[in-house]
């Protein structure tokens, strides 16, 4: 017996892993008590000898052939107050977002509301749930959920705004290092770039800045190209020498201007 309990602890320790994964019960199985369980099969896609309870992600043994069902009806009973969980209700997000589009209006229409919630509590533009950046935000979130096959609770994965705002420093610095090596690359080929200056005003904080941009014509596609180097503030004085400090700071020596 505790032999078989370890089994069944090493079968959700590796779902945990990622090395098992849940799927969906086969289109035989009509029994209400299915709608509770996911089945799990291995990395080769082979379906193996258990199930996973989709409220309290307990494991549960079953073959088709030697396994009674009275077994896993009670179950559901106990977990779902005496009856079967929905469908919808106990999908894992890989099986919902590979079904019909029907299944993928109702996962909209929650995240919908979700964000929703998110702009009303924290006093957000609607613009925050836009765009690229918020794109990778919410699929990290997604891979996240699907490596993980027990709860997760948010604030457990959340990072204090301190970190935040020392990742971006740090990931900063790594995207001009590599921008850097590029256009030391580039500046080896080509014979023709130019600096433009961009200036701009915010309209909530009143200050004005000055956007500097590299721009490079690549003269066999004949294409142009731009990088933006730095954005200076307009209020700061000897603004010619402030901007070429700015980007030698920023080429970090490896860039020189003559």
């Amino acid at each position: 017996m505790a032999g078989f309990k370890l089994e069944k602890e090493n079968v959700k320790s590796k779902l945990e892993q990622g090395i098992l994964k849940t799927c969906a019960k086969a289109r035989l199985a009509t029994a209400s008590w299915w709608d509770t369980f996911l089945r799990i099969k291995d990395d080769k896609d082979n379906i193996i000898p258990f199930l996973q309870c989709t409220k309290c992600f307990s494991i549960l043994s079953y073959e088709v052939d030697k396994t009674g069902s009275s077994t896993h009806r009670s179950h559901a009973q106990n977990c779902f107050g005496g009856g079967a969980a929905s469908t919808l209700r106990n999908q894992d997000i890989g099986v919902m977002f590979r079904k019909d589009n029907g299944s993928l209006t109702v996962a909209k229409t929650a995240f919908a509301e979700a964000c929703a919630k998110f702009c009303a509590y924290d006093l957000r533009s609607f613009e925050t749930v836009n765009g690229r950046g918020f794109e990778v935000l919410c699929q990290s979130l997604l891979d996240v959920a699907h490596k993980h096959s027990h709860p997760i609770d948010a604030k457990s994965i959340i990072s204090d705004p301190t970190t935040i705002s020392r990742r971006v420093h740090k990931l900063v610095d790594e995207r001009r290092l590599e921008l850097v090596d590029t256009l030391l690359s580039d500046l080896k080929k080509i014979k023709l770039f130019g600096v433009t200056t961009d200036f701009w005003k915010n309209k909530y904080s009143s200050e004005s800045y000055l956007t500097v941009t590299l721009g490079k014509r690549q003269l066999v596609e004949l294409q142009l190209v731009e990088r933006q180097l730095d954005v200076v503030n307009w209020s700061q004085r000897q603004l010619v020498a402030t901007i070429i400090s700015r980007i030698r700071n920023w080429s970090h020596e490896k860039i020189q201007l003559y």
